[in-house]
């Protein structure tokens, strides 16, 4: 069972092209949260675990997002349940919007 699991998230990175290596260079930073974005987790119950796994099989929205701002990229992530705005600087990335769909 723990090679099943291993297997399915190494296959996660597996994935190729420019939605992978956004959503894996979130991934490896600390992720912190607007103020917004911790009012609803708090109203709607929904812990930061949960939020994270959002990223394990969402896509990148390049249309929406600003690849272009400097000194951080904002991308819009895409997810099943959720969709977030998030900015992704240096050491940090932020969770600046999110919409439950």
């Amino acid at each position: 069972s723990t090679r099943k699991e291993s297997s399915a998230a190494s296959d996660v990175y597996k994935r190729q092209g420019p939605d992978a290596r956004v959503l894996k260079n979130i991934q490896i930073k600390r992720i912190q949260y607007s103020e917004a974005v911790q009012q609803q987790l708090n109203t709607n119950q929904i812990d930061t675990l949960t939020l994270h796994s959002v990223f394990k099989g969402a896509d990148i929205d390049f249309g929406k997002s600003d690849t272009k701002s400097v000194p951080c990229k904002t991308y819009r992530v895409v997810g099943d349940i959720y969709e977030m705005d998030v900015e992704n600087c240096e050491r940090i990335a932020t969770i600046k919007t999110l919409l439950i769909r």
